[in-house]
């Protein structure tokens, strides 16, 4: 992984932009929520732009194809149920031998792009990659069996 990623995610902090959400944008984000949340909700003024958004998408799909590559056992798909889960009938990796038995890129980036937005760190994306290794691979023993 370290070959793949070389210097991709201190690229990608560079490119990380917040914009002033519209007054439209705050009040429909206020009405998808119960009135008790209305204050912070409104106290959520930015928002990220497309561009870091669309990069963010770009970069989990080039992580979840390096993790694949290096990982044959391992391949994209997508789960339905629960329906109340973040991840169900999005594309996630499968084939993880420990719970949860799947990755989802997309969701790892994009917590990662708002931990950069709050402080850089260059090895980020492979940080994760190295501390989350031993799910992907079938025969090392990985630290999630042992609880």
């Amino acid at each position: 992984m370290e070959k793949e990623c070389d210097g991709l995610w201190d690229w990608y902090e560079t490119k990380i932009k917040q914009a002033p959400k519209t007054k439209k944008e705050i009040e429909y984000s206020v009405s998808k929520y119960p009135k008790s949340m209305e204050e912070n909700i409104r106290k959520i003024t930015m928002k990220y732009t497309e561009e870091t958004l669309s990069l963010a998408l770009d970069i989990s799909i080039y992580l979840g194809e390096t993790i694949i590559k290096n990982y044959p056992n391992l391949y994209w798909g997508h789960y339905t149920r629960p329906k109340n889960e973040f991840s169900a009938n999005r594309p996630v990796i499968l084939g993880l031998k420990s719970k949860p038995k799947r990755f989802d890129s997309s969701r790892i980036v994009f917590v990662c792009m708002i931990k950069s937005s709050e402080k850089s760190d260059k090895n980020r994306i492979y940080d994760l990659y190295r501390f989350r290794e031993d799910e992907f691979d079938p025969i090392k023993p990985s630290y999630w069996d042992s609880w």
